[in-house]
């Protein structure tokens, strides 16, 4: 007999369903909650194009019992500007806990935020997010869960966090073509190939972190991790193709990195409202776009038939995509006051 370890989440989040759906017993009760959501974005320059048009419908359940809980949340979309069954549905997270004395243990899709910075990334780089419409989604909808196990300790007011994820999920980016996709160095005439990453249910893509939270200080939050984690967003391996009868072919290969990272967050209560935030995260490496020699000899942002040819001569020779890896190191500081 085989069994298929890809399988092995659908198993898992139709037995929480099932248990979620069960009749209860004693006082044990089915919570759920949810909304239903309309939004529309316009440009208001011409040609005063509707952005999106999209109903968001989600539904969370959750079910409680003597040793721990079970959650799941589900979210269905229409966009209905791509069409009028234009249909998405999202499991946003399912997952159960278990309690004991002084631990808990959290395993399914769940959604881990570390860090205090919305939007910078610099310390949250665990649960994938969707990039496709970045600008037309609220911070707090565009985060998806990640299939993982998480284990803490609680040492009173502080506490370990350990965290293992089997299979390594990116960021959902925009794809060529829409309007917030990154844009190239070569002009619209230049057609544009997106080769997406496929992740390999492999343990060399396993993803592991921990921290430590300390929290006994009423006026200061320190969080210190280590992960050895992919970072999110693609680099972008680069080939370019010209012939007598095309303009030519800018090839995108999407590429991640995995490294080992270590995080800093912190928050420093300075006053009865005032506080001072701070973060910081280094990479032992990290790709990065770079231009060699040759390149730089060309005027790359419009480039004539013949050195199109010269260009794809010059990608056919190159090796590495024109990307290196080098170490990053990003950090933010920023003050504010608590509402009051």
């Amino acid at each position: 007999m085989t069994f298929n370890l890809k399988f092995i989440p659908l198993y898992f989040f139709g037995f929480l369903y099932a248990t979620a759906l069960l009749p209860c017993q004693g006082k044990a009760q089915i919570e759920a909650t949810g909304f239903i959501r309309n939004y529309n974005a316009v440009q208001t320059t011409p040609e005063h194009e509707i952005l999106v048009g999209r109903n968001r419908f989600r539904l969370d359940m959750s079910r409680s019992f003597s040793a721990g809980q079970i959650q799941i949340s589900n979210e269905v979309q229409n966009f209905y500007t791509d069409g009028v069954d234009s249909l998405d549905f999202r499991l946003r997270e399912a997952y159960a806990d278990l309690y004991f004395t002084n631990s808990d243990l959290r395993v399914g899709k769940q959604i881990i935020s570390w860090g205090r910075t919305d939007g910078a990334f610099i310390a949250d780089i665990l649960s994938p997010v969707n990039l496709s419409e970045f600008l037309t989604q609220d911070f707090s909808d565009i985060r998806t869960g990640l299939s993982a196990i998480s284990y803490t300790h609680y040492f009173g007011s502080n506490y370990l966090q350990f965290i293992v994820n089997p299979v390594f999920h990116p960021n959902v980016t925009p794809r060529p073509g829409s309007r917030w996709f990154p844009r190239t160095f070569f002009d619209g005439n230049t057609q544009t190939q997106l080769r997406p990453y496929e992740p390999e249910p492999s343990l060399r893509n396993a993803q592991f972190g921990g921290r430590f939270a300390f929290r006994s200080n009423l006026n200061y939050d320190l969080d210190l991790g280590v992960l050895y984690w992919h970072y999110p967003n693609p680099s972008y391996s680069k080939n370019f193709e010209a012939n007598l009868f095309e303009e030519g072919v800018l090839q995108l290969t999407e590429t991640f990195t995995q490294s080992l990272v270590v995080m800093y967050s912190g928050t420093l209560q300075l006053g009865d409202r005032l506080f001072l935030k701070s973060e910081a995260s280094y990479y032992t490496k990290r790709s990065f776009d770079y231009l060699s020699e040759d390149l730089r000899n060309f005027d790359i942002t419009n480039p004539s038939f013949l050195e199109r040819l010269q260009l794809a001569q010059i990608f056919e020779n190159n090796t590495d995509g024109f990307l290196e890896e080098r170490p990053w190191l990003i950090g933010m500081f920023r003050t504010g006051l608590y509402p009051g």
